[in-house]
């Protein structure tokens, strides 16, 4: 459905897609841990990432601008995580959307991005 090859490299599976919000699930392998035996930051980033990227694309092309994380709980190899990302608004070239990653129900990323459409069909 989706044509990401660097999702399927990492085996993020999408679990959810309507106009306003996107779910994909991805779980913390051994390769992805860091120095401190907790998932890179850079694949916590990749679930937020991929859901930004299927949503900001559904209704026209656009591209990422602006993405800010903050990282609140760590994650282990083992561990399934959920990326979401959900409108807050959009405008004739601008979506701006809420991401976040979940372990267990809990959030343990949050983050802002915005995604801009050069075209105006």
């Amino acid at each position: 459905m989706f044509k990401d090859e660097f999702m399927n490299f990492l085996k993020v599976k999408v679990l959810e897609v309507s106009k306003d919000t996107v779910k994909v699930e991805g779980e913390v392998k051994r390769e992805y841990v860091n120095v401190h035996g907790t998932a890179h930051g850079s694949y916590i980033f990749s679930l937020m990432d991929f859901a930004f990227s299927i949503l900001s694309n559904l209704d026209k092309r656009r591209v990422a601008v602006s993405i800010s994380v903050d990282y609140l709980k760590p994650a282990y190899e083992g561990d399934k995580l959920i990326g979401e990302a959900s409108v807050v608004e959009r405008t004739r070239r601008f979506l701006f959307c809420e991401i976040k990653v979940k372990k267990h129900d809990k959030t343990i990323a949050y983050g802002k991005a915005i995604s801009y459409s050069p075209d105006l069909k």
